[in-house]
C-alpha cells in the first residue's frame, strides 16, 4: 500500500480519510490549502500555485518533512531525499519504521527502483490516496 507519512506521525492514503488533516497540516505550514479531487502531492502543487506539476509537488512534500511509503509484505520503501536512516526520521516517522522492524519488514531508504516509479511516469494518482471534500 502506497501512502505518505507526515512528521508527526500521520499517514495520508488508503480511503482519504485524512484529507481534512492534511489541511490543518498544510494550514500549520503556512500554506493556504486549495480545493481538490485528485491525490495529495496534486493538492499541496495546487495549494503552492503550482498546478499540475508532480515532481515538483513530491518536492515540496519531501520539504515539509514527508516521506513516501511504499508498505509491502516483507518490506517498506521509505523516500525522502534528506532522510538515509531511521535517525534522520521524526521521533513519529523513526516510531513507525521501528513498529514496522518489529514486525518483521525490512526497512530500505531512497530504494532507486521506488524512486523511479514516481519519475518514470507512473500514475501519480496510484501513488497517494484520492482526496475528497
Amino acid at each position: 500500500m502506497k501512502y505518505w507519512l507526515s512528521k508527526d506521525g500521520n499517514q495520508f492514503g488508503g480511503d482519504g480519510s485524512h484529507y481534512v488533516t492534511a489541511k490543518r497540516v498544510l494550514s500549520g505550514n503556512g500554506i493556504t490549502p486549495t480545493a481538490s479531487s485528485t491525490g495529495l502531492q496534486v493538492f499541496i502543487g495546487r495549494s503552492l500555485g503550482m498546478a499540475d506539476d508532480h515532481d515538483s509537488a513530491y518536492q515540496e512534500m519531501f520539504k515539509l518533512g514527508y516521506v513516501r511509503v511504499d508498505e509491502r509484505d516483507t518490506i517498506v520503501f521509505l523516500e525522502n531525499p534528506k532522510i538515509a536512516s531511521v535517525g534522520d526520521l521524526s521521533r513519529e516517522q523513526a516510531e513507525f519504521a521501528k513498529s514496522k522492524g518489529l514486525e518483521g519488514k525490512e526497512i530500505s531508504f531512497n530504494d532507486t527502483q521506488f524512486v523511479q516509479t514516481r519519475q518514470s511516469g507512473a500514475n501519480a494518482n496510484e501513488m497517494v490516496s484520492r482526496l475528497v471534500d
